[in-house]
């Protein structure tokens, strides 16, 4: 008889939003095409934090060590993110995984290319071509400077 294969774990998925539907069915969406089920995790930065969102840090109130924080561990394979909101949140989420979770962002993050492992940008949102080239460029220059003392 053949040897019994261990299965392979599910991965586990995160939808990261600040609940705006139109951002959320997106993420539920895709979610559901790839067979997973999503917890469901919403981010509501108070002011000023959500003044600066996209490029901005998350509220510090909702930090991965906060209780309560739609950023608390355990960390999911994957995360997929929509809404300028939940930009900052995504890259935090990369940050606390030490890189471990892969990252999505659906639609222009208006932030770079380094906003996620995966950026998809639906073409009505006419995202210049080249920015996520001069983005990449900018990073990888600035990469190479020593850093301050």
């Amino acid at each position: 008889m053949g040897e019994h294969q261990p299965s392979e774990p599910i991965p586990t998925l995160w939808v990261l939003t600040d609940g705006k539907a139109g951002d959320e069915v997106q993420c539920l969406g895709v979610a559901e095409r790839l067979g997973l089920a999503p917890e469901i995790r919403r981010v509501s930065p108070g002011r000023p934090w959500s003044w600066l969102m996209p490029r901005g840090p998350i509220d510090p109130r909702e930090g991965p060590d906060r209780p309560g924080s739609p950023l608390r561990p355990p960390f999911p394979d994957i995360a997929i993110a929509s809404g300028r909101r939940a930009v900052a949140y995504l890259r935090a989420l990369k940050k606390a995984s030490n890189g471990r979770s892969f990252t999505v962002f659906l639609k222009d993050p208006r932030t770079g290319a380094t906003a996620a492992d995966l950026i998809w940008v639906p073409q009505h949102d006419r995202l210049d071509p080249d920015a996520f080239d001069r983005a990449r460029a900018e990073w990888d220059e600035a990469s190479k400077k020593p850093a301050p003392d």
